[in-house]
C-alpha cells in the first residue's frame, strides 16, 4: 500500500466518523475524493435515512456480509422487541473460528466474506463481487462496491 492509498484511507475514515448528520452528503463527498485520490468507490445502496427505530436501516456491516439483513424474522424479533439484533465481531469471531473456512485471494470467489481485521481484532467485513467487495460503512450509512482497501483506515489492513 503506498503513501496515497494510506491518504484516501484516512480521507474515508473521516467522512464515515462525521455521523449520522454527514450520511446524506457521503455519496457527493466520496465522488469529490477522486479528483484528489483517484479510486473505483461506487454506491451500490443508498441508505434514504438513519432511523434507529427502524431495524431494516439499522444494520451493521457484519449483517450485510452474511445476508442475515434479508431475513424477515429477525426483521420481526427485532420490531417486536423494539431491540437491536446486532452481530457484533464477537459473533463474526466465533464464526472464524467454528465454521468459516479461509481461502487465499486467488482462490476468492463472489460472494465469499472478506474480514477486516487491525491488530488481531475483526473491524469489517464484505463480500467479493467481481474482483472488488461490497460492504456498509458503519450502521445507518450507504453500501459501497469498492476495492479491497478503498475502506476507512480503522479497518485495518490484515484480511481473511
Amino acid at each position: 500500500m503506498n503513501d496515497e492509498d494510506i491518504k484516501l484511507r484516512q480521507a474515508l475514515q473521516e467522512l464515515t466518523d462525521c455521523g449520522k448528520e454527514n450520511q446524506p452528503n457521503q455519496p457527493r463527498l466520496i465522488e469529490a475524493l477522486r479528483l484528489q485520490y483517484p479510486h473505483e468507490i461506487t454506491l451500490v445502496e443508498k441508505v434514504a435515512r438513519f432511523d434507529e427505530e427502524d431495524p431494516k436501516l439499522r444494520f451493521n456491516c457484519y449483517q450485510y456480509a452474511f445476508d442475515i439483513i434479508k431475513a424477515e424474522p429477525v426483521y420481526r424479533i427485532a420490531s417486536r422487541f423494539k431491540s437491536e439484533v446486532w452481530v457484533s465481531r464477537k459473533y463474526v469471531m466465533f464464526l472464524v473460528n467454528r465454521s468459516l473456512k479461509e481461502t487465499t485471494s486467488e482462490e476468492a470467489r463472489d460472494d465469499d466474506v472478506v474480514i477486516y481485521m487491525k491488530d488481531g481484532v475483526i473491524m469489517h467485513a464484505g463480500k467479493v463481487s467481481g474482483g472488488h467487495v461490497i460492504s456498509k460503512w458503519g450502521a445507518g450509512s450507504h453500501v459501497w462496491k469498492h476495492r479491497v482497501f478503498e475502506t476507512p483506515i480503522k479497518y485495518g489492513s490484515d484480511l481473511r
